[in-house]
């Protein structure tokens, strides 16, 4: 559901830079679409990061770059769209911060579109991320905050049933630059 959402507002970006992006294999399931694109993965994998290398060597050869580095430093890549499928939820809450305000000062930067698991603020007004083991489960009312008035901000809710708890819901949030 989050690359349907992606593919139909790509035609916007010439770059997509994906957080999280394991064994590359979105850059094959979208080859026809990202042929025009410039496309970066960053996934902490050493493996699945390799695999990405070779099947791109062979499927396009020198076209996307994978890098097997924690994904809080994608913010560097000069790309206009970034995009998270799962894998915000493995950010603390001042790395998650961080990556946004260095986001905000990436020149390249225009939109982030984040499909994850988030606070259902409307069973818990928190401001902060609630830490459930390994996982951070992000308040969008933060994420608003983090961004500021100078960027659109809108959630779409997708109800996967594995997602879903209590004071939890899954959702697609889109953040576009004004």
């Amino acid at each position: 559901m989050a690359w349907e959402f992606v593919m139909d507002k790509m035609n916007q970006y010439n770059s997509l830079c994906e957080i999280g992006c394991f064994n590359g294999r979105i850059t094959i399931i979208l080859s026809n679409y990202l042929k025009d694109k410039i496309y970066f993965g960053y996934d902490l994998n050493f493996f699945a990061i390799t695999i990405a290398k070779l099947v791109n060597f062979f499927v396009f050869p020198r076209k996307n770059l994978f890098y097997c580095e924690n994904a809080v430093k994608a913010h560097r890549e000069r790309s206009e769209l970034f995009v998270s499928v799962g894998t915000i939820i493995y950010f603390s809450e001042n790395e998650f911060k961080k990556f946004i305000n260095y986001l905000k000062e990436n020149k390249s930067f225009k939109a982030f579109v984040m499909h994850e698991i988030f606070q259902n603020e409307e069973f818990s007004c928190a401001n902060k991320s609630l830490v459930e083991g390994n996982l951070n489960i992000h308040s969008i009312s933060m994420i608003k905050d983090q961004f500021g008035e100078d960027y659109e901000i809108k959630t779409y809710r997708t109800y996967y049933s594995n997602w879903e708890r209590k004071g939890k819901i899954s959702a697609i949030i889109s953040i576009k630059k004004k």
